[in-house]
C-alpha cells in the first residue's frame, strides 16, 4: 500500500508540475506573439541568387528595448539558404531560427521559441533595388494562425568600394491573425566580401512601434556564396566572322 501511495503521490506531483509548464508555454507564446520577436535586419542585399548559384546564411542578432522596464530583449540565431527561381530575377530563401527571450525577472529563467520562414525576393533594379516578401511562423510550445507574420521589405544596395557594399532596408511587419503590434523596421549594414565568396554582413536596425516600446537591433551574419557543380551558366561568346590573315587582308582600292 505504501508503494501505491508513493506512486500516486509522485503522479500527482508530476501532474502539478506539468500544468505550470503548459501555462508557461502559453505565456511564452503570448509574449512572442505580442512582442513579435521581429527582425529588422535582413542580412542580405538587393542582388538575387542567379541560376547555378546557391547562398547560405548564418546570423546572430541581439535586440535591446529602449525601455527595459516595459519590454524584454531577445537573441535570434538564424540559419538558412537561398536558391534561384525563374529567369534569374527572382530567388527564394528558406530559414529557421531559435529565439532566446530575456527573462522578465532574474529568477524566472530564460525562455525560447523556434521560428520557421520562407521568402521570395524580386529584383526591381539589378543589384540595386529589390522587394522581399517573407512569411514566418513562430512556435513556442504551441502555434496557430495568429503567430504567422508577413513583412514586405524593400532593399537598396549601393556599392561603396571594391568588395564593400552598403545595404539599406525598410520593412512593414504584419500579423496575419491581426494584432495591435505592427511596427516598421529600418536597417543599415555593410557587405564585406566579393560575389561568389564568403561575405560578412554587420548590420544595425530599429523597430519603430507606433504605441512606443522601440527596439534597437544589431548583429552579424556570414553568407557564403558558391556555384553548384554542373549547373554553372555557360559563358556567352559573341559570334565571330571570318578571320583574315596578313596575306589576305582586304584593302580599299
Amino acid at each position: 500500500m505504501s508503494r501505491r501511495r508513493n506512486r500516486t503521490a509522485r503522479f500527482a506531483s508530476r501532474t502539478s508540475r506539468r500544468r505550470p509548464r503548459k501555462r508557461l508555454k502559453l505565456l511564452l507564446l503570448t509574449q512572442l506573439t505580442c512582442s513579435g520577436c521581429f527582425s529588422a535586419t535582413p542580412f542580405q542585399s538587393a542582388r538575387v541568387t542567379e541560376s547555378g548559384e546557391r547562398a547560405g546564411h548564418l546570423s546572430v542578432q541581439r535586440s535591446e528595448p529602449r525601455d527595459p522596464d516595459r519590454d524584454a530583449g531577445y537573441v535570434i540565431v538564424e540559419g538558412g539558404t537561398r536558391i534561384p527561381l525563374g529567369g534569374g530575377r527572382v530567388d527564394m530563401g528558406f530559414n529557421g531560427a531559435f529565439v532566446s527571450y530575456d527573462p522578465a525577472t532574474e529568477t524566472s529563467g530564460r525562455y525560447g521559441g523556434v521560428m520557421f520562414g520562407l521568402d521570395t525576393k524580386f529584383e526591381v533594379v539589378p543589384d540595386i533595388l529589390a522587394v522581399d516578401l517573407p512569411f514566418r511562423f513562430t512556435y513556442a510550445g504551441a502555434g496557430s494562425f495568429h503567430t504567422m507574420q508577413f513583412y514586405p521589405r524593400a532593399i537598396l544596395s549601393v556599392p561603396v568600394a571594391s568588395g564593400v557594399e552598403l545595404n539599406l532596408s525598410a520593412t512593414r511587419f504584419i500579423f496575419l491573425g491581426g494584432g495591435d503590434y505592427m511596427p516598421w523596421g529600418y536597417s543599415a549594414g555593410l557587405a564585406l566580401g566579393k560575389r561568389g565568396g564568403t561575405i560578412i554582413r554587420p548590420e544595425v536596425g530599429v523597430l519603430d512601434y507606433p504605441e512606443g516600446g522601440d527596439m534597437i537591433q544589431f548583429g552579424i551574419a556570414i553568407t557564403p556564396e558558391f556555384t553548384v557543380p554542373g549547373k554553372a551558366t555557360a559563358p556567352q561568346t559573341e559570334p565571330q566572322g571570318p578571320v583574315y590573315g596578313p596575306a589576305d587582308e582586304r584593302t580599299p582600292h
